[in-house]
């Protein structure tokens, strides 16, 4: 079901859809072919959150390499 989620965000037709869309056509999918609802649902949340903290991972590495940057400039201008 992750993968269809992925689909639908990506999907030119969905990406202004809210994500209640989306996770209403996963829940019609999961009853049409009888798998359990829940497993999707915790399933995408887990992706969510993966994607959020990558995220945070990623400007936190942004705001250490220019720190870096900057201390390595003012040891430089000293010297």
């Amino acid at each position: 079901m992750l993968g269809i989620y992925k689909i639908l965000t990506k999907a030119n037709d969905f990406k202004d859809n809210e994500d209640i869309t989306k996770i209403k056509i996963i829940s019609e999918l999961a009853e049409k072919l009888e798998l359990p609802l829940t497993r999707a649902e915790k399933d995408i949340s887990i992706y969510k959150t993966s994607i959020k903290r990558l995220s945070q991972a990623r400007e936190l590495l942004k705001e250490t390499v220019l720190a870096d940057r900057k201390k390595r400039e003012d040891k430089n201008k000293k010297n």
